[in-house]
């Protein structure tokens, strides 16, 4: 967001939206936080209504971590997600934007740093190499990219 009317179009694209109990806009941070019961997809969609790209950077409730992507390649950017939902079970939610139209693979590695691309990341995350099964944790399998107008 950088100005005024930024602000009036994201405030008209979530205001009197069933779910939605609250809405702060900060220009000057370019962030909207937004008290809602509404999913993640939900309220990014209508962000994005408002003629903005948007990045969901978190949410409370359970435990949870955030992974924020920089590659390096100002084009390529994204949040994700890791929701504890409980011993067994962990969600992961994110949006990557400006990948090319196509398949990619979606892994976790053993190390964030991405100071030279993946070169520095490590092995896939795999915390039960004891256990012998083909499952590997950090290998979340393939997503496809579309190609958008956004």
């Amino acid at each position: 967001m950088t100005c005024d009317s930024c602000v009036k179009a994201v405030e008209k694209s979530l205001s009197n939206v069933h779910g939605i109990e609250k809405i702060d806009i900060d220009l000057k941070t370019g962030s909207v936080v937004v008290d809602t019961y509404l999913s993640t997809q939900e309220v990014k969609k209508l962000l994005e209504n408002s003629g903005r790209k948007a990045v969901v950077k978190g949410y409370a409730g359970q435990q949870a971590g955030v992974a924020i992507l920089d590659t390096g390649v100002p084009s390529i950017k994204g949040v994700v997600r890791f929701i504890q939902i409980d011993n067994d079970t962990c969600v992961v939610d994110g949006v990557v934007d400006g990948l090319n139209p196509g398949l990619h693979r979606l892994s976790v590695h053993e190390c964030g740093d991405l100071s030279k691309g993946c070169e520095n990341v490590g092995d896939f995350f795999h915390p039960h190499e004891a256990i012998s099964n083909d499952r590997i944790y950090g290998n979340l399998g393939a997503v496809n990219a579309e190609s958008t107008d956004l």
